[in-house]
């Protein structure tokens, strides 16, 4: 029987327990100058009494050749670029701070004499009640008020009463659990009220609109021109009516009213102007009298424009005045007005 034999630097092993074989000799191996090469081992196997001893060499894995060296992950590793932002900070020497001695802390047994001296002799603040001795608190004994024992004391307990007994009848949890239940929903009055509430909130939403309807209504009745002059002719109580100023060729932007006057502000592509109207009982031919003046040559003020049956009287280019059903009519602006503008306004006044 074949015995498995591991040699190891000429001394020889079980390979099955490991255990050194003595008895057996290694064989010689002709020395031969080579470069030094890893230890090597030598399984042999070891034959039976009366055969030779053989041996043979264990085949090791093939060393792994190196690999070179490269970048793993190339997408995600970027080459560095040089750019303007400085990369070396110069850093200043720090300062060394002086070393601070530690102050040794003494106990009241070693006060320094001299400061203790010091101290004595600063003068102190009376009111400051720290720097003074402490109150001597004076002491008093008074008798304290004890309560006399009782005469008599009683020996015998009183009766241990019995507990009550309970009754044998079982308690069903879920009806005392129903009885005592108020937090069900009643469905029908749930539904009346949601009912109720719902036309409420639609009568409250409709209210809601018409009121913001009339009052949107009433604001945009406000804003027109016949109205605003109502109003205004009301308020400076002066009964006429509007004139037509977009018949005429302006543009109507506002009126106003002051001691019974009502000013109508009006504006064509040059300028803008106002017409005055204030009620009165004079004709044409007095009002002018009473307005106009004379020249030195003895000439009228005035130029006059006829407008149908009304008499237009031109102070100026820009001013100009006429009378029409109980009416007296004042034009003036800082644009000039032709006869034809004037003749549309005296006509659609």
């Amino acid at each position: 029987m074949e015995k498995m034999v591991v040699q190891v630097n000429g001394k020889s092993y079980d390979a099955v327990t490991g255990r050194r074989i003595t008895d057996i000799i290694a064989p010689a191996h002709k020395q031969v100058k080579q470069a030094p090469k890893p230890k090597q081992i030598t399984v042999t196997k070891q034959p039976s009494v009366h055969s030779q001893p053989a041996h043979t060499t264990a085949t090791h894995a093939k060393r792994h050749a190196p690999q070179s060296a490269q970048t793993l992950m190339r997408r995600a590793v970027k080459k560095p670029q040089s750019g303007l932002k400085k990369q070396l900070h110069v850093q200043q020497e720090l300062a060394h701070t002086r070393e601070h001695a530690i102050p040794v802390k003494h106990v009241a047994a070693h006060v320094d004499t001299a400061r203790a001296r010091r101290a004595k002799q600063i003068e102190k603040a009376q009111q400051v009640h720290r720097f003074h001795s402490p109150a001597q608190i004076p002491v008093t004994f008074t008798h304290v008020a004890v309560q006399a024992a009782p005469q008599s004391v009683s020996l015998h307990e009183p009766p241990i009463q019995a507990p009550p007994i309970q009754s044998s009848n079982p308690v069903d949890i879920f009806e005392q659990a129903i009885a005592n239940a108020t937090h069900f929903v009643d469905i029908a009055a749930h539904k009346k009220h949601f009912k109720k509430k719902a036309r409420r909130h639609f009568v409250t939403m409709t209210a809601g609109i018409a009121a913001l309807l009339a009052i949107a209504s009433f604001l945009t009745y406000s804003n027109t021109p016949s109205l605003q002059a109502r109003m205004a002719g009301v308020v400076a109580g002066v009964s006429t009516s509007m004139p037509n100023f977009t018949a005429a060729g302006f543009k109507y932007e506002g009126v106003s009213a002051h001691n019974e006057r009502l000013t109508y502000t009006f504006r064509s592509e040059l300028a803008t102007y106002q017409l005055v109207e204030q009620q009165t009982n004079w004709n044409g031919a007095q009002m002018i009298r009473q307005v106009s003046s004379v020249k030195a040559n003895g000439a009228p003020n005035y130029t006059e424009l006829a407008a149908g049956t009304v008499t237009i009287y031109k102070f100026s280019d820009s001013h100009a005045t006429w009378v029409k059903d109980g009416t007296w009519y004042q034009v003036h602006g800082k644009q000039p007005l032709t006869d034809a503008q004037l003749t549309a306004l005296a006509t659609n006044s």
